[in-house]
């Protein structure tokens, strides 16, 4: 019986409800109590108290047919309960109590009329029997203490022996299960897997010569068993497991689809793949924390995969962990084997976490001595534990010295510790320089004040959470990081350590808050939480209601960290009164101006001579994703907090999508090859923009397509080409400036537009050698990039036109000065404009290019015989 504090009347309930004597019945103490009931509960009907609507529960049912009631923790979402309904379960005051019970699932046959049994027209909630063989081993299940960003140990299914890093619980179906991230066993992409032989019948000819065989070896030896007679004739073949290897989405390019609310997020055949490893879910019995030992070749392609979470999770590296004489360490060992695991050594063992001390060191093995059994000789409760399952304990504000890998010899002090890792702040160091290490390569030094970190073996009660009610001694206290102060609390009912909120436990003794029963020291100031100082201001006489969730405001809420902003950079569709067009992302914010609740500052993708780049405020109703026409949450799901902080308060809505921007399915079978980087050749300049010439001899490698334009040697330069929209006719000759990350500006008028390199051409009409006397930039060749000045032009020996043009650097600028002269072709060059904005300095060079100009026509051009 759980309750914050006990009247007298209640204790006297309980001592009543105890049986006197062992052989007493236990229906005499259940008499006492029944006698009593009248001091312990009152009469609802005699007195009635206002409540809060959004706190108030049913009366619980009275009904003597129900015995008891349990929940399993690995199942979610299910009450088991010991109860007698009879015939008809829902004609029940058990299942009235149910039915009107918000939380409880119902279903409604609203197609039928039943006049004979009216029980069945009610509402039916959702009953299901269980056996009751199956009520002793729900009962013995018990909590995991496997926590997310642990390495686990696959034991069952086709990952079996694999190493995996647990990444959070999964709660969304009936059973609870751990999301693992484990290398892939892909089957071979040349070769499909072959399917298992099937075994003979038994009028095959092999059959008939293994019974033989097997009648030959019972003759020679007659002890043989039965078993293994069966073992003789009958062998299944097993199924081998698929190599190690990334995932790598060009090698499936018709089967890997990229999810797109992922960073690096693949679907292959029913599979999730993240950063080219495997999401994998699976339940509590498949996984265990015993002999967790990463070989190397799982090790090296952990680190070839570049996950993120990799940056923050050690791999563990058994052979680096040492250990010393009275180390306090956990071990991870297997709970004692039942009457049913004796009977079948298959069936999963549960992991346990026993704290112990280490007595004695050799090799590979420690010799530890359990707390439990602290008070006998060491000689007779000593255990030898591998290394792989030892973790020792560190607390904030030890002292440590490290003993191996790249951080050897450096000392100092414990400054955070969370499941092995800790932060080390050094202490000869004057730029207080802190750095994090593994807790298995550490040794201690010193330990830490036993003062210095309040309220240690305080018994404490949880009152918010899944382990409501439970009661606990505390271990371990941590700071706050960033937000809250958080308590280890041993929980011996559950035999568990769990981490939860200053604030969501009381001191079991005074029931007060753990800061008001034991206020902190001088010393201990950095354990205290802002939020506890946190008051309204007192020209506020009311709570503030935040009316996007909907809540009263509370003190915690000043110190929480609002989440990231949702869809940034993004491109998007606008449809404003004003503006329709597209734009990306820049900011989002909530408001209380809209019914949506959300606005999004969007840079829309058009320059004009008034705004330039526009940037302007659009409701969340009026911004969609152009792709699929769909509102942003429902093309970039939010996830964790931001479910809670940027969720719309109006449903979603849809237009139709943008055709140009469809994707275009493109065969496997016409998808160009991956082009690797040529070696270098220091032979003639060779363009990776220019066009290849046509060759008679086929192609062993595919040319990869690319715009001459995206050549970053023209960033910035200013020329005329022709620009053919995808939705609007095309413009023969205009303006246009590439610019970087692949964007092309083009100048029409006073309006400048964004284009994309597909829609950029050639102008039709090319330069004429003879009589072009206009500024040029060259966009092919080895000359791309440069501005030029026609001299003068000649003819190659094929009686192909060369322009003789003169390069000058710094072009449109007060430092304009003259390079050198060039030959260029004219399908090589494009025409600049030649105002006096673009060129300022023509004027200045003119008597210079007529100088050069005059020196090149002394010599005539002719061009060679028999090439007109």
């Amino acid at each position: 019986m759980l309750g914050t504090a006990y009247t007298p009347q209640w204790d006297q309930a309980l001592s009543a409800g105890c049986p006197l004597d062992p052989d007493e019945d236990p229906s005499a103490a259940l008499d006492r109590l029944s006698a009593m009931k009248q001091l312990l509960v009152s009469d609802d009907s005699s007195t009635s108290t206002p409540c809060d609507p959004l706190t108030t529960q049913m009366p619980l049912c009275s009904s003597p047919d129900v015995l008891s009631a349990f929940c399993v923790p690995t199942i979610t979402g299910c009450v088991y309960v010991k109860a007698d309904l009879g015939l008809r379960p829902q004609d029940t005051e058990f299942a009235d109590y149910l039915r009107n019970h918000q939380v409880v699932f119902k279903r409604t046959n609203q197609t039928r009329t039943f006049a004979s049994k009216p029980w069945l027209a009610k509402s039916q909630v959702c009953l299901e029997r269980t056996p009751c063989e199956e009520v002793a081993t729900l009962l013995e299940t018990p909590t995991s203490i496997i926590k997310p960003f642990s390495w686990v140990r696959i034991t069952r299914g086709e990952y079996q022996g694999d190493i995996g890093l647990v990444l959070y619980r999964q709660k969304s179906s009936v059973q609870r299960r751990l999301l693992v991230l484990v290398v892939p066993r892909l089957p071979p992409k040349s070769l499909s897997p072959s399917p298992p032989t099937p075994e003979p019948k038994e009028t095959h000819p092999l059959t008939s010569q293994e019974q033989a065989a097997g009648l030959d070896v019972m003759v020679g030896r007659r002890g043989l068993d039965t078993a293994r007679e069966t073992d003789l004739r009958k062998r299944k073949r097993g199924r081998e497991a698929f190599p190690q290897s990334l995932f790598d989405p060009c090698d499936y390019p018709g089967d890997a689809k990229k999810i797109v609310n992922g960073d690096n997020l693949f679907s292959y055949r029913g599979k999730t793949f993240s950063f080219d490893l495997l999401l994998k879910s699976f339940d509590y019995r498949s996984v265990t924390q015993v002999d967790v030992n990463m070989d190397e070749i799982t090790r090296r392609f952990f680190r070839t995969s570049k996950h993120p979470l990799l940056q923050s999770v050690r791999l563990p590296v058994p052979r680096d962990w040492v250990f010393f004489y009275h180390d306090k360490v956990e071990v991870f060992c297997t709970e004692p084997l039942s009457d049913i695991q004796r009977r079948n050594l298959d069936l999963p063992r549960r992991t346990m976490i026993r704290n112990a001390v280490v007595t004695e060191v050799e090799g590979d093995q420690c010799k530890v001595c359990f707390d439990d059994y602290m008070g006998f000789e060491e000689d007779d409760t000593g255990e030898w534990v591998s290394k792989i399952n030892l973790r020792k304990r560190i607390y904030e504000g030890d002292g440590v010295e490290i003993a191996e890998g790249e951080n050897k010899g450096r000392q100092g002090i414990v400054i955070f510790s969370l499941d092995g890792v800790l932060q080390v702040q050094e202490r000869e160091s004057n730029s207080n320089t802190d750095f994090w290490v593994d807790a298995n390569i550490c040794r201690v030094t010193n330990i830490r004040d036993g003062n210095g970190v309040p309220w240690i073996g305080r018994l404490v009660t949880v009152f918010r959470g899944i382990y409501r009610n439970y009661r606990g001694v505390v271990q371990d206290v941590h700071p706050p990081r960033p937000h809250f102060t958080t308590l280890d609390v041993n929980i011996p009912r559950s035999l568990t350590t769990i981490t939860v909120n200053h604030d969501d436990v009381y001191d079991s003794e005074s029931y007060k808050w753990l800061r008001v029963a034991v206020p902190l020291a001088p010393h201990q100031i950095h354990f205290r939480q802002a939020a506890w100082d946190a008051d309204y201001a007192p020209n506020l006489e009311f709570c503030v209601y935040d009316y996007h969730e909907r809540r009263y405001l509370q003190s915690k809420d000043m110190v929480i960290r609002q989440p990231t902003q949702p869809w940034i950079g993004k491109e998007v569709r606008v449809v404003g009164k004003e503006w329709k067009s597209l734009g990306f992302v820049k900011q989002v914010e909530r408001t209380r101006k809209s019914g949506s609740g959300l606005r999004f500052l969007v840079e829309l993708k058009i320059l004009t001579a008034v705004y330039g780049l526009p940037e302007r405020w659009f409701d969340y109703t009026q911004v969609f994703d152009p792709r699929t026409g769909h509102s942003l949450d429902v093309v970039y799901p939010l996830i964790g907090h931001q479910k809670r902080y940027w969720q719309p308060l109006v449903p979603p809505r849809h237009i139709k999508p943008d055709a140009d921007l469809q994707p275009v399915w493109v065969s496997p079978f016409k998808m160009p090859a991956r082009v690797q980087t040529p070696p270098w050749n220091p032979g003639d300049f060779v363009d990776p923009f220019a066009t290849a010439e046509a060759s008679a001899g086929p192609s062993t490698i595919p040319q990869v397509p690319t715009h001459w334009v995206l050549d970053p040697r023209l960033v910035g330069k200013k020329f005329y080409a022709r620009w053919a929209p995808v939705n609007d006719l095309p413009m023969e000759k205009q303006v246009i400036e590439p610019g970087e990350h692949g964007t092309i500006k083009v100048y029409s008028g006073a309006e400048v537009f964004i284009a994309h390199a597909e829609e950029i051409y050639d102008c039709n009409v090319r330069l004429l050698p003879k009589t072009n006397k206009r500024p040029m930039v060259a966009i092919r060749g080895e000359h791309t990039g440069k501005n030029l000045r026609q001299i003068h032009y000649k003819y190659d020996v094929n009686g192909q036109e060369i322009i003789i043009a003169a390069v000058y650097r710094n072009w449109a600028l007060s430092t304009e000065e003259y390079v050198e002269q060039v030959e260029v072709r004219p399908e090589d060059l494009a025409e600049a404009p030649n105002d006096w904005k673009l060129d300022p300095n023509e004027k200045r060079f003119a008597g210079e290019m007529k100088k050069m100009r005059d020196e090149a026509r002394q010599k005539r051009v002719r061009k060679p015989k028999g090439k007109d």
